[in-house]
């Protein structure tokens, strides 16, 4: 399904210029989403 990977900004924010640039791409053609470290806990793993 088109978006439905996705890869945590705290983990972007590590990769090299050349890799982000390339996941920003596919980001825009809508192949994946940068989503905030919040968005990537499911529920219940606090606890």
């Amino acid at each position: 399904m088109p978006g439905s990977l996705v890869v945590a900004k705290g983990h972007f924010d590590t990769l090299l210029a050349e890799k982000q640039m390339e996941l920003r791409e596919r980001e825009s053609r809508g192949e994946l989403r940068i989503a905030p470290q919040a968005e990537m806990r499911s529920p219940g793993m606090d606890r």
